[in-house]
Parts: structure tokens; C-alpha cells; sequence
């Protein structure tokens, strides 16, 4: 009913050909703060470049 009905607007979503991936993850953060983990979260969006510069900054600044 979706694929019928929104098509055009949902045919760039979708992973493959599917609404999901056919898998699952488990993750754990090993006692990282609530902030790194917020900030990990946010950087999700940036290019890995730029992600694993402003990971490590976080991580300096909060061994220090």
C-alpha cells in the first residue's frame, strides 16, 4: 500500500529495495558519558572525515 501509494516520494528512502535493513544491531557505549554518546549520535551526519576529527577533539577534551 505505501510503495502504491507514495512511491515518488519514498523510492530514495529505502535501503535496497526494502523499507529496512534485514538485520539488527547491538550496541554498547563502554562507559562513554552521555555527551560523547549525544555527540556521536549528531556527527552521524557529517562527512567521516570531518567525524573523526571532532570524535577525537571530544575525546582529548574530556581526558583532560
Amino acid at each position: 500500500m505505501i510503495r502504491r501509494e507514495y512511491w515518488e516520494h519514498v523510492k530514495n528512502m529505502l535501503w535496497g529495495n526494502h523499507f529496512w535493513s534485514p538485520s539488527y544491531c547491538v550496541v554498547s557505549c563502554g562507559g562513554a558519558s552521555l555527551d560523547i554518546v549525544k555527540q556521536y549520535i549528531a556527527n552521524q551526519n557529517t562527512p567521516p572525515s570531518d567525524r573523526a576529527v571532532k570524535t577525537s577533539i571530544a575525546l582529548s577534551k574530556k581526558k583532560t
